[in-house]
C-alpha cells in the first residue's frame, strides 16, 4: 500500500488550458489553434506526492520520460518534428498544461528527481501568431530552484537534459 505525503488534489485535465494565467511568459500571446497545436487530457485526476518524494497522478507515478531518440546525445540538433514524432510513436500518456498550472501553485510537489532536467508538458502544444509551437516546462536546478516557463519548441533541446511529463 502506498503512503502519501500530501493531501489529495483533484484537477480536470480535460478543461481548456488557462492561456491568461499571469505566470505565463507569453501572457496572452499563445493560443490553441493552428497546425501542431493540441491539448490532450486524461479526465479528472488525483494528484499527490508519495513519501518517496515522487509525484503521482491517479496512483501512477509521473516520470520525466525520454524517448530513445532523445537519449545518449542522439537528440542534439534534433528539430521539433522528429522529436515529437518519436515521442508520439511511443504512445505515452503525456501530461498537459493543467497539471503544469497546478504544480505552479503547489511547487512543493515538484519531485527532486527532476533535478537537472527540463520537463515539458507536451500534452499541450500552443502556437503564437507566427504559428511557432510552445509548450509549458519546468526546470529544476542543482540548488533546488524551480523555474516555470514556456519553451519555443523549434529551438528546444531534445536531449538527455530534456524529458516529457508522462505517466510511468
Amino acid at each position: 500500500m502506498k503512503t502519501f505525503a500530501s493531501h489529495v488534489h483533484l484537477i480536470n485535465t480535460d478543461a481548456a488550458p488557462n492561456l491568461l494565467h499571469p505566470h505565463r511568459l507569453c501572457y496572452g500571446r499563445l493560443k490553441l489553434e493552428g497546425k501542431g497545436t493540441m491539448h490532450v487530457g486524461i479526465g479528472k485526476v488525483r494528484i499527490q506526492r508519495h513519501t518517496d518524494g515522487e509525484l503521482y497522478v491517479s496512483d501512477k507515478r509521473v516520470v520525466a520520460y525520454r524517448p530513445s531518440l532523445w537519449r545518449g546525445g542522439k537528440g542534439e540538433g534534433l528539430t521539433v518534428t522528429p522529436a515529437l514524432a518519436a515521442l508520439d510513436q511511443e504512445k505515452r500518456t503525456l501530461l498537459n498544461s493543467n497539471v503544469y498550472d497546478f504544480l505552479f501553485s503547489h511547487k512543493s510537489l515538484v519531485p527532486a528527481s527532476w533535478r537537472d532536467v527540463t520537463v515539458r508538458f507536451l500534452g499541450t502544444r500552443l502556437s503564437n501568431d507566427k504559428g511557432e509551437l510552445y509548450s509549458p516546462c519546468i526546470s529544476v536546478y542543482e540548488d533546488g530552484r524551480v523555474l516555470f516557463s514556456e519553451d519555443w519548441l523549434e529551438y528546444a533541446c531534445f536531449n538527455e537534459f530534456s524529458a516529457a511529463a508522462s505517466l510511468g
